[in-house]
C-alpha cells in the first residue's frame, strides 16, 4: 500500500464515524428521549458485552471514569442499568443492563429502523444492495482490525 492509499484509508475511516453519528444521533426520536449520546453508548456497550466494571466501561467509551459515572447515574435512576459491588473487591463497581434497558433499546431500534428505512427508500435497489454489501465488508474488516489492536 503506497502513502497515498494509506492517507485515503485513514481519511475515509475518520469520515465514517461522524457520518454514522449524524445518521444515528440526529433522527428525531432520539432527541425526544432525554438521553445523552454517552448514555446511549453505555446501553449499547452493556448490551453487547454484558456486565463489566466501571473502569472497563470507561475504556470502551474512551472517556474518563468520572464522565462514565456521570453517564451511568441517570441510567441507574431510570432502571436501565444496575450497579453492583464486586464480591471479591468491594472497591470495584460493576454495571449491567437491566430488562428495562434492553426493552428501551429494542424500542429505540424499532423507531430507528422505521426512520432509517424511510431514508433508504430514496436509494435505488442497486445502491441499497451496494450499501448492504459495503457495510458487511466494513464490519468484518473493523472487527479484524480491532482484534489486532488489543
Amino acid at each position: 500500500m503506497n502513502d497515498s492509499d494509506k492517507e485515503s484509508l485513514i481519511g475515509n475511516l475518520l469520515k465514517l464515524l461522524p457520518s454514522y453519528n449524524h445518521c444515528f444521533h440526529n433522527f428525531s426520536y432520539i432527541r425526544s428521549l432525554d438521553l445523552t449520546k454517552t448514555q446511549l453508548k453505555v446501553l449499547i456497550i452493556l448490551k453487547q458485552h454484558g456486565g463489566m466494571s466501571m473502569s472497563k466501561l470507561a475504556d470502551l467509551l474512551s472517556t474518563s471514569r468520572e464522565q462514565t459515572t456521570r453517564a451511568v447515574s441517570p441510567l441507574a435512576d431510570r432502571d436501565y442499568i444496575i450497579r453492583l459491588t464486586n464480591e471479591k473487591n468491594r472497591r470495584i463497581l460493576n454495571v449491567a443492563i437491566t430488562q428495562s434497558g434492553l426493552d428501551f433499546l429494542q424500542n429505540l431500534r424499532k423507531n430507528y429502523a422505521v426512520q432509517l428505512l424511510e431514508s433508504i427508500e430514496k436509494l435505488s435497489e442497486k445502491e441499497i444492495n451496494d450499501f448492504i454489501s459495503s457495510l458487511n465488508i466494513i464490519i468484518n474488516t473493523l472487527e479484524k482490525i480491532a482484534v489486532k489492536m488489543e
